[in-house]
């Protein structure tokens, strides 16, 4: 991750927050070590490592006064989106028609049946929101989801199907190690945490 600002970054992985609290921790930033494993999907995980941490330094008023105005038009601008995308959830849930109110509010409507969790050309965020939400039952579930590069999303959720068990040898193989390398690396830290905490450190200077 490189290089790192202090106001974090807003893109890609760096916009979930536990990356971001992983790159500013004492372990990460201060003694240069890597981060623990970090889920981000089901199929990715991240380590975090810094390169190069920038410290914040005083900027004059009229170098960033267009760039603070433009922030304050974009907070306002996302701020509207969020409660526009929660007024459409719950016009939906109140018994709208999904058509109709995408009609009404000119916006496209994309359907993707049997959707999978790593399906290619649906954004990750829907993908994540999705199969987090709960069985819709006869109904149709709706939420308002905040995409990558800010804008907002509302997905419904119709329906939720099995999914098939892995059959390949190989994926039960590489699936496997997934797992075990993730148990290894908890049952690590948790022994590395106890030896803080009932070990004593000293430190030999060589003064030759």
């Amino acid at each position: 991750m490189s290089p790192l600002v202090e106001e974090g970054a807003e893109s890609g992985i760096a916009a979930d927050p536990r990356v971001s609290a992983a790159a500013f921790s004492d372990d990460v930033l201060d003694l240069g070590a890597n981060s623990e494993l970090i889920e981000i999907t089901p199929e990715q995980a991240v380590v975090v490592r810094v390169k190069e941490h920038k410290k914040p330094e005083l900027i004059p008023l009229a170098d960033v006064q267009e760039t603070i105005v433009n922030a304050l038009k974009n907070s306002r601008a996302r701020e509207q989106l969020a409660s526009r995308a929660e007024q459409m959830v719950t016009t939906l849930q109140s018994g709208t028609a999904l058509n109709v109110l995408a009609d009404e509010q000119k916006l496209d409507v994309v359907e993707s049946p049997a959707t999978s969790r790593n399906m290619p050309g649906v954004p990750a965020q829907l993908l994540q929101e999705a199969f987090k939400m709960p069985h819709p039952g006869n109904s149709v579930a709706y939420r308002s989801v905040t995409l990558a590069n800010g804008d907002y999303a509302v997905v419904g959720l119709s329906a939720i199907y099995p999914g098939e068990a892995v059959a390949n040898a190989e994926q039960l193989k590489g699936l496997g190690q997934f797992i075990a390398a993730g148990n290894g690396r908890i049952m690590f830290d948790e022994y590395l945490a106890s030896l803080k905490e009932r070990g004593k450190v000293q430190i030999l200077l060589d003064n030759q």
